[in-house]
């Protein structure tokens, strides 16, 4: 039986509730920042008419903030962000009381087919680190939260469209509460290996894909690499399907697991990729199988990797007999 399928984007993840390791203040775009006060943000768009409101019938300490130019233009609009295209202010909020900025929100002025790319460069410019952003759980989202403020990346599936919204510890729309949030988890395959860790996957409800395993596990990475990806010219975004991994993927010790191409090609092919992995001393066995049932065998040859990989859930037991060929 296929086990669940995992073609996921997950950032590692983040200790809630910690300090802040990037100020505020340095958080600015678009002449923009929370926690800025609201005579700092006049100082930063000098010469422009500074608009506020505020519905003193609500409950809300909030109110929103405009800057406007002598042609009544909102102007803070349509600026590029370096390495990326035109983004637009979608809103600003400020608190009454303290008078400082509380969350504010940019957006792409134009559609892009490179979410994944413009994602990348605008978590960069946070100076955030990326082991610090987690996914959440519909994985249309980035999040970072610390003590001072939050911060999401978020793709508009409507419009292909990229936002970032920042939001201070005083925001009415600051959320500690990380429910929702996904953990990534940072497990090798020594580590999956063992029975504490698949205990927790278990009692946990943990999804982890062999994506993940080749993200966190740099000695699987490199020697995959080296065994199979590198020989055929191959990245590991060539193959877009992979499978969850839990006890059944280990066998006497040995990892197994497998990637597939559903939607993409290798020379007019689509290749089925078998692993078994070996920690303890970084062997790895490597069998594929193309539309046409061509079969190959790359790396080592040990007996054990040979044992695990055939007995692996996923793999076609009528192939095995030319893995000794």
């Amino acid at each position: 039986m296929l086990k669940k399928l995992l073609v996921l984007l997950m950032m590692p993840s983040l200790s809630w509730g910690a300090a802040c390791v990037v100020p505020p203040e340095s958080l600015g775009f678009l002449g923009i920042w929370p926690t800025q006060t609201l005579t700092e943000f006049s100082s930063a768009h000098k010469g422009m008419k500074i608009l506020s409101s505020f519905d003193e019938e609500s409950d809300s300490r909030e109110g929103s903030l405009e800057a406007i130019d002598k042609q009544g233009k909102f102007e803070i609009i349509y600026k590029p962000i370096k390495g990326l295209d035109d983004f637009t202010v979608s809103h600003i909020s400020f608190n009454v009381d303290k008078k400082e900025i509380t969350s504010f929100a940019i957006m792409g002025a134009s559609i892009t087919d490179n979410i994944n790319k413009e994602k990348d460069i605008l978590i960069s410019k946070t100076g955030i680190p990326s082991k610090l952003w987690v996914a959440d759980s519909s994985q249309e989202q980035y999040t970072y939260l610390c003590d001072d403020y939050e911060v999401i990346v978020r793709k508009d599936d409507s419009r292909g469209e990229l936002a970032l919204l920042l939001k201070s510890n005083l925001s009415e729309m600051y959320n500690p509460d990380t429910s929702n949030i996904k953990e990534k988890h940072r497990f090798t395959a020594k580590q999956l290996s063992t029975n504490k860790v698949q205990n927790r996957i278990a009692a946990e409800y943990i999804s982890y894909s062999g994506y993940n395993l080749y993200e966190n596990d740099s000695l699987f990475r490199t020697r995959f690499n080296e065994v199979f990806l590198n020989k055929l010219k191959l990245k590991i975004d060539d193959f877009d399907m992979t499978e969850a991994l839990d006890a059944t993927n280990i066998i006497n010790g040995t990892l197994a697991t497998y990637f597939w191409q559903k939607n993409k090609y290798y020379k007019d092919t689509q290749l089925t990729v078998y692993v078994a992995y070996e920690s303890y001393n970084n062997h790895m066995l490597v069998v594929t199988k193309d539309s046409d049932d061509n079969v190959k065998i790359y790396g080592d040859k040990d007996s054990s990797l040979i044992s695990a990989i055939i007995k692996s859930p996923s793999f076609p037991l009528e192939i095995a007999s030319k893995i000794y060929n």
